[in-house]
């Protein structure tokens, strides 16, 4: 279980960010945990930060 200040990893995109929240998102009348993560690129441009929110399962915690 991942927590608030955690380094998370997503499976799918490969991102990885840190954990700042938790929400959840109903599907076919089930609700499911999720996670917001804050995710930063270095780029040409600078640092650009934004936040990916996706279902708990699909992030795993970097070691």
């Amino acid at each position: 279980m991942l927590i608030t200040n955690d380094y998370a990893f997503h499976q799918r995109t490969g991102m990885v960010g840190k954990v700042i929240g938790y929400g959840h998102k109903v599907v076919n009348n089930s609700s499911f945990q999720t996670l917001k993560v804050l995710v930063c690129e270095q780029n040409q441009l600078g640092k650009k930060c934004f936040v990916i929110e996706d279902l708990a399962s699909r992030w795993m915690p970097m070691k």
